[in-house]
């Protein structure tokens, strides 16, 4: 179960960047 708490973080980590990876992205584009 451990091993799940730890996964759950980094999830959310990836969706975090990815979201700045969008905006990024917007910016160069605008």
């Amino acid at each position: 179960p451990s091993q799940i708490t730890k996964f759950k973080p980094s999830s959310h980590f990836k969706n975090k960047f990815g979201r700045q990876l969008q905006f990024m992205n917007h910016l160069k584009y605008s």
